[in-house]
């Protein structure tokens, strides 16, 4: 919980609502997190995050099994930065 303390508060929404959406329905799911994503792909420190978030294994069948251990990685990398 601590590294995941670290990351910003309107990241853990976005990646709350990805999630919440997901549990309901996989491909609003994915449409919500691809519309977040280009949202904010405009954003430097966005496209960090996105850059670590697909090294650790989003968007692969990680994501799929190990969704919290990809943020554990993606935040503790962008913490080194």
């Amino acid at each position: 919980m601590g590294v995941i303390s670290q990351l910003e508060v309107r990241d853990i929404v976005m990646y709350k609502e990805i999630i919440a959406t997901s549990i309901k329905d996989e491909d609003a799911g994915a449409e919500l997190e691809l519309r977040y994503f280009l949202e904010r792909a405009k954003e430097q420190k966005t496209a960090a995050i996105i850059d670590a978030f697909l090294k650790h294994g989003g968007q692969t069948e990680r994501e799929a099994k190990d969704i919290q251990g990809i943020f554990v990685d993606t935040a503790a990398e962008l913490n080194k930065q």
